[in-house]
């Protein structure tokens, strides 16, 4: 159903071992830079020499989890994943010892460049492909294509000549490319908020958010479907993650959407419209809103609040397609002996509302960084998990280190689409054919605002 639960662990002790271990030191070592424990014990690092190790692990850590064939269950480890997994976490970790080094050299076409900028192409092209499938590979090779021929193309979409060894080393090496914003916001900022994610998880404070939505839709028409629209909305809030939304949420929407009588592809498709939110609901947005803040130049703030109104008829529209789709179906109300009473519940799980607070305080008033945000928001559910919990259940210290492990294998295909993302925005930089189309884009809108801004949507969609 989602990409966190899409890697089952490894037959054989060695291979779960393995995973265990990279998937730990990707979320404990991605936390301790993210807060400056790193730097507090005197490990001063450049940030392409933190991504370049994180990234290793991370390419290390998916070729032991994904299968070579999509959709299949991860059985023993072949000798090619191994070998993979050995090449991504040897050449990240090479990457960053020997940085300062080899940013000397990139001005230069020289063999070890283009050698180790191939392996690493290679790589993330693969572990992309057992992800996310073809089609972000598609495209990343249609824009080189572009980007080496497009000094021949006339008119406004004309590019820069470029070389094609010296486009490989500035994808791979230039933190305008792969070693760059996007990734960095991947390995920092989306880690720290999927850890957050999933201790919530494993608190009780998604049972919470799920028994608050049950209460307050359960009696309505087509209440399930509703119950689901609201829980993602109060989930993806605090998680900024469409995947993690649809893990903690749609365990318990979809069972009962499909028990009340909803047909079981309308119960997955309003799950996933509905955690999708997840990525444009403030005050926790997707790794997109880091970066277009960053791009902008602006508080993070101002992008949630603008956000804000967007998201509230997102949510508002599914809402009201839900209704429609439930009285298409004939579909009544939740059974009165599953609704909870609204005042135990909250009465019980109001205090998972602290985590939702901090991250508000801090990032907005305090004007921390997302990432500390997190970890404050993330301490204080692992405080309310252990010692409060929610009906009576509370959490495990093996609670924890699943949520970390979880935590480490499910970002994996976010860090290597960002990991793609880099090259994208690498080649739409180098050869200038981001200030073309945008002068294209624009001439295409003329004058009309509203046409500019369907024809933006449309390219970002694409």
């Amino acid at each position: 159903m989602d990409e966190l639960s899409a890697a089952a662990p490894p037959h054989g002790a060695l291979g779960r071992i393995a995973q265990q271990v990279l998937a730990a030191l990707l979320t404990l070592g991605s936390l301790a830079y993210s807060i400056g424990v790193l730097r507090a014990a005197g490990f001063v690092l450049f940030p392409e020499q933190f991504l370049a190790a994180i990234y290793g692990v991370c390419l290390a850590l998916l070729f032991i989890s994904f299968p070579a064939k999509r959709g299949t269950p991860r059985g023993d480890i072949p000798w090619y994943d191994w070998l993979c997994a050995a090449a991504g976490l040897a050449l990240g970790l090479y990457v960053a010892v020997a940085f300062p080094r080899l940013t000397a050299l990139a001005g230069t076409v020289s063999a070890e460049l283009l050698i180790l900028a191939g392996v690493i192409a290679f790589l993330t092209m693969e572990g992309t492909r057992r992800t996310s499938g073809y089609s972000l590979i598609v495209i990343t090779f249609a824009l080189v294509i572009w980007v080496l021929l497009g000094h021949l193309v006339p008119g406004q979409l004309r590019t820069h000549k470029v070389e094609a060894a010296t486009l490989a080393i500035y994808l791979n090496f230039d933190n305008n490319g792969l070693l760059g914003l996007v990734l960095e916001i991947a390995s920092t900022i989306v880690v720290a908020f999927v850890l957050m994610g999933q201790l919530l998880a494993r608190s009780g404070g998604s049972g919470f958010f799920n028994d608050f939505a049950l209460g307050l839709m359960g009696r309505f028409r087509g209440g399930a479907a509703k119950i689901a629209v609201v829980a993602s909305s109060l989930f993806g809030s605090i998680s900024g993650i469409a995947a993690a939304s649809a893990l903690a949420v749609g365990v318990v929407t979809i069972p009962l959407m499909k028990k009340s009588g909803i047909p079981a592809r309308l119960a997955a498709a309003i799950e996933a419209c509905a955690a999708n939110g997840a990525q444009m609901m403030p005050p926790v947005m997707g790794a997109v809103a880091f970066v277009m803040a960053d791009f902008l130049q602006v508080p993070y703030r101002e992008v949630a609040l603008a956000a804000l109104l967007p998201s509230l008829l997102y949510y508002a529209a599914l809402f009201i397609q839900c209704d429609l789709e439930t009285a298409r179906y004939g579909i009544g109300r939740v059974a009165r002996s599953e609704i909870p009473p609204m005042g135990p519940v909250f009465a019980t799980g109001w205090i998972f509302l602290a985590p939702f607070a901090a991250i508000v305080g801090a990032m907005f008033w305090l004007n921390w960084e997302p990432e500390p945000a997190a970890a404050l928001a993330a301490a204080i559910i692992v405080a309310l998990g252990l010692f409060v919990g929610y009906r009576g259940t509370r959490m495990k210290l093996e609670d924890i280190w699943n949520a970390v492990i979880e935590t480490g294998i499910g970002v994996c295909e976010i860090i290597v689409i960002s990991a793609i993302g880099g090259y994208v925005l690498g080649l739409f930089q180098v050869g200038g054919l981001s200030f073309a189309l945008t002068a294209y884009l624009v001439d295409l809108g003329a004058e009309n605002l509203l046409l500019l801004l369907v024809i933006c949507a449309i390219t970002n969609i694409v």
